[in-house]
C-alpha cells in the first residue's frame, strides 16, 4: 500500500510546484513600469545661452567718421605773414572735402598791405579719431597760391638810401604748411598750421617819402616769408 502511495504523492507535489510557480508569474497586461523617485524629481539644468560672436567688425567698434561726409566748409581765417607784411590777415574762405585725405578750398582777405586772395589743397596722410562723439583728427599738409598786395608797414630797416620807404607791391606766393585738422561732432572744424613761402612773381616796389613817390634806393625787401594760420568753419 505504501508503495503504490508514495508515486502519487510525488506526482501530487510536482504539479501542486508547478502551479504556484504558473501562478507568481503575471501576465504581460499586468505588468507596471516604474520610475524611480530620483528621476522623476530631477530637474534638467541646461548651460546658459552663450553670447552670439560679433559678425562683423562693426558690431564692437564704432564706425569712424570721415571728412568727406561733410562735403562743404565755410568758415574763417585769421593769418600772419613775416617779414614782408609785418601784420595779420583776415578772411574767409569755402572749402570742399573731395576725398578723406583731400580737401580743396579757395578765399580771400584784406591785410595792413590790401586785399589778398588764395587757393589750396589740403592732404591729411595721418587720420585717426572720430569714434562716436570724438573728434575726427589729422595731420595736414597744404600747399597754396596767394596773390596780394605786400606791404612794409614803413618799418625804418626797409628804408632806402635816400631816406625812401619800400611802401608795397603785388606779390604771387607760393607756401607749404604743415599742421593739425580737429573735426567736431557738431559740424565745426578747427585748423592750425605753418610753413614757408616764397614770392616767385611780383610787380616793382613802390617806394616814398612820407606820402611823396620817390624812387627807391638801397636793399630790397627779402622774398622768404614765415607763415602762420589759424581757421574755424562749418559744414554747410
Amino acid at each position: 500500500m505504501r508503495s503504490q502511495s508514495l508515486p502519487a504523492l510525488a506526482l501530487f507535489a510536482w504539479s501542486s510546484a508547478g502551479s504556484q510557480a504558473h501562478a507568481r508569474q503575471p501576465y504581460w497586461h499586468e505588468v507596471r513600469f516604474s520610475v524611480p523617485e530620483t528621476y522623476s524629481q530631477t530637474t534638467l539644468e541646461f548651460p546658459p545661452a552663450r553670447e552670439s560672436e560679433p559678425s562683423s567688425w562693426s558690431d564692437t567698434v564704432q564706425e569712424r567718421r570721415h571728412f568727406d561726409r561733410r562735403l562743404f566748409q565755410l568758415g574763417g581765417s585769421l593769418g600772419s605773414i613775416v617779414p614782408a607784411i609785418g601784420g595779420y590777415s583776415i578772411g574767409v574762405f569755402v572749402e570742399a572735402n573731395v576725398w578723406d585725405r583731400m580737401a580743396l578750398g579757395a578765399g580771400g582777405g584784406v591785410s595792413f598791405g590790401g586785399p589778398e586772395a588764395h587757393t589750396y589743397v589740403r592732404f591729411r596722410p595721418i587720420v585717426w579719431g572720430g569714434e562716436g562723439r570724438n573728434w575726427l583728427n589729422a595731420v595736414t599738409l597744404r600747399a597754396e597760391y596767394m596773390v596780394m598786395r605786400e606791404a612794409t608797414l614803413g618799418l625804418a630797416a626797409l628804408d632806402g638810401d635816400n631816406g625812401a620807404d619800400y611802401v608795397s607791391r603785388v606779390s604771387h606766393v607760393g607756401s607749404l604748411s604743415v599742421g593739425f585738422e580737429h573735426q567736431f561732432w557738431s559740424g565745426w572744424t578747427m585748423r592750425y598750421d605753418f610753413g614757408y613761402g616764397r614770392v616767385f612773381a611780383a610787380t616793382p616796389w613802390e617806394c616814398a617819402i612820407g606820402r611823396t613817390p620817390a624812387p627807391c634806393d638801397g636793399t630790397a625787401p627779402g622774398n622768404e616769408m614765415i607763415l602762420a594760420s589759424f581757421s574755424l568753419s562749418h559744414s554747410l
